[in-house]
C-alpha cells in the first residue's frame, strides 16, 4: 500500500524516494518495453517534477496546534483537515475529525472541567468556541471520546483595547474555564480574556520588540511566553515578569546564524532549573528543542536536547541530536506520564511526535495516515 510504501521511504532523502517510486511505477505500467536510458531519464524527470510540486502544495498544512486531553487522548488543531482530530496515542487512530470547512485551526485548548473548546485562526477576528455535551475528562472517561459530532461551533469575536481585533496564535484555558491566555503575534501582546462575560482582551504583555507565539503552563501555574525570536518570558497569570531567558545570549546552537523563530517552552520535568525550547528555522524548515539552563548565579547556558538546525528537514525517530523534524510549531506536555513525555505537532511531516523526557527520544504518531498523500 501507499501507507507502507511511505513508512518505509520516510528515513530516506527525498531524491532517492522518487527514483526508487517512479522506477516501481515504470516497471508495473511498462512490465514488458525495452525503455533505454534516455527514455528513463525524461520520464523520471517529470515525475520528479511533479512529486516535487505535490510536496510543495503539501508544505505547512498538517498539525500545528494541541492540546493534552489526557495521558492518551490529544486534541489537534489541523489546518490540512482543515478542522480539529483527536487522537488515541496508544492505538495511533483519529478516533474523531471535525471539519471547518475554510476556516483553518491554529490554537487550541481547554480545561477538564470545561465543555467547551476554544480554537484560534492566526488571523484577527477569527475565533470559535466549540460547546460539547460534557466536560471534556467526563466524555473522554465515559466514551473516550469528546463527541465533535454533535458539537456546536459558535463564532468569537475577542476585541482589545480601543475597539481593535485580537489576533491569535496559541491559547490556553484556566483551569477554572474562565480565562484564556492567547499570544497575539501581530499585536505584538500576550492577552487575557475573561470568558465568564463579554469576551474583551486585557494585554499582559505589550513589547513593539515582542511578538508572541507561543504560551504554555509553567509548572508553578504560571505562563512561559515564546517571542517569534530570540526570547521566552516566565509571567504569572497577571502578567508580572518574573524571568527572561534569551537563546541568543545563553549560546543556543544555531541561534546566530539561523536566526530560528522559537514556537513554544515548558519546563524541563526531568532536570532542575531548565527550560526546553522548541525554535524552527525558517531558512532550512528543521527544527531542534534546546535545554536552556540556569545556574545559582543566573547564568543562562543551552545545548541541544532534540535535534539541530542548520542541515534541513527529515523525519527521523531517534535519540538527541539524530531526531529530524520538518518545521514543528508547538509542543505541551503531557499529564500524568511516567517518564514525562511531551507530544510535538510535525507540521509538514503531518504527524504528531512523542518525545520521551527523560532518555530524549521520539516516537511518531501518524494519526492522518489515510490523508498522508492528499495533497
Amino acid at each position: 500500500s501507499c501507507y507502507r510504501l511511505h513508512t518505509i521511504l520516510h528515513p530516506w532523502p527525498p531524491l532517492f524516494q522518487h527514483t526508487l517510486i517512479v522506477n516501481y511505477l515504470m516497471r508495473k505500467a511498462f512490465p514488458h518495453a525495452p525503455l533505454g536510458l534516455p527514455c528513463r531519464v525524461f520520464i523520471f524527470s517529470i515525475a520528479w517534477v511533479l512529486l516535487n510540486l505535490g510536496q510543495a502544495h503539501a508544505a505547512g498544512q498538517g498539525p500545528i496546534g494541541v492540546w493534552p486531553v489526557s495521558a492518551r487522548h490529544v486534541l489537534v488543531a489541523d489546518s490540512s483537515l482543515p478542522g480539529l482530530v483527536l487522537v488515541d496515542l496508544q492505538s495511533g487512530i483519529a478516533i474523531e475529525r471535525l471539519r471547518m470547512d475554510k476556516m483553518r485551526p491554529v490554537g487550541v485548548a481547554s480545561c477538564s472541567g470545561c465543555n467547551f473548546v476554544l480554537i484560534s485562526s492566526g488571523t484577527k477576528r477569527n475565533f470559535w468556541l466549540l460547546h460539547l455535551e460534557g466536560t471534556t475528562s467526563g466524555l473522554i472517561e465515559k466514551t473516550g471520546k469528546l463527541g465533535l459530532a454533535n458539537a456546536r461551533l459558535e463564532a468569537l469575536q475577542i476585541d482589545a483595547a480601543a475597539g481593535s481585533q485580537v489576533d491569535g496564535r496559541m491559547v490556553l484555558v484556566s483551569e477554572d474555564g474562565k480565562t484564556a491566555f492567547i499570544a497575539s503575534l501581530k499585536d505584538h501582546a500576550l492577552f487575557k480574556v475573561d470568558l465568564s462575560k463579554k469576551p474583551n482582551a486585557q494585554a499582559l504583555l505589550q513589547d513593539k520588540g515582542g511578538q508572541p507565539y507561543g504560551v504554555n503552563w509553567d509548572a508553578r501555574g504560571g505562563l512561559l511566553v515564546s517571542m517569534h525570536k530570540r526570547v521566552v518570558w516566565r509571567v504569572t497569570v497577571d502578567g508580572e515578569v518574573l524571568a527572561i531567558y534569551d537563546t541568543k545570549a545563553a549560546g543556543c546552537p544555531g541561534t546566530s546564524e539561523f536566526k530560528p523563530s522559537l514556537r513554544a517552552a515548558v519546563d524541563d520535568p526531568s532536570n532542575k532549573d531548565s527550560v526546553l525550547i522548541l525554535a524552527n528555522n525558517p531558512r532550512t524548515k528543521d527544527a531542534v528543542i534546546w535545554r536552556l539552563q540556569i545556574d545559582s548565579q543566573g547564568k543562562q547556558s543551552c545545548s541541544n536536547a532534540f535535534g539541530k538546525i542548520g542541515e534541513g528537514p527529515g523525519w527521523v525517530d531517534a535519540a538527541g541530536e539524530a531526531m529530524e523534524f520538518s518545521r514543528p510549531h508547538y509542543f505541551a506536555l503531557l499529564p500524568n506520564t511516567q517518564p514525562p513525555q511531551a507530544i510535538l505537532t510535525d507540521i509538514d511531516n503531518r504527524a504528531l511526535r512523542i518525545l520521551d523526557l527523560t532518555s530524549y527520544t521520539s516516537s511518531t504518531v501518524m494519526y492522518n495516515r489515510d490523508q498522508a498523500f492528499a495533497a
